[in-house]
């Protein structure tokens, strides 16, 4: 499941390379994130949900409640609580990983629909992130905040761009 989800993975470093080599061919971009937008889509929302729907769901749900300390000692095992644990860490790992695939699929949306914008000729209006986001004055550590705020915008703004 692990080496099916790098399928997507292509498209992103495709893109760094086409952000480092300096090629602005808006059809190259458009195509480019089209594939992102549906390999992202096809293996890690929609295969890893049903994977972890089908198996790693159960599995851990088994290990966390199904198992009984009593059972596993006349099994034989020595250290009962680990299961609980395994099934524990299991379910925590995937929750984590389908919330992060989630989030990055809204931003890889958003992408798409930039380069959509942008080969078709139309230009989406950049959001004033200061007067949005942040409106009041927040004492001494307002300039710093605002800072803090304004390198992670243009962070992401060169990531996904």
């Amino acid at each position: 499941m692990t080496l099916a989800t790098e399928a997507s993975s292509f498209f992103v470093n495709l893109r760094w390379f086409f952000f480092e080599l300096g090629i602005n061919n808006k059809i190259l971009h458009l195509t480019n994130s089209c594939m992102l937008f549906l390999s992202y889509f096809a293996i890690r929302i929609v295969f890893h949900s049903y994977i972890s729907y089908k198996v790693a769901y159960p599995v851990s749900w088994f290990l966390f409640i199904e198992t009984s300390h009593e059972d596993m000692i006349k099994a034989g095992h020595t250290w009962p609580w680990i299961y609980v644990f395994c099934g524990l860490f299991m379910l925590f790992c995937n929750v984590i990983s389908q919330i992060i695939n989630f989030y990055w699929f809204s931003l890889i949306c958003k992408q798409v629909h930039r380069n959509f914008l942008k080969a078709t000729g139309q230009e989406m209006k950049e959001p004033d992130l200061m007067n949005t986001m942040y409106h009041k004055k927040n004492g001494p550590g307002d300039i710093e905040l605002k800072w803090i705020i304004l390198k992670t915008f243009n962070f992401l703004k060169l990531t996904l761009l």
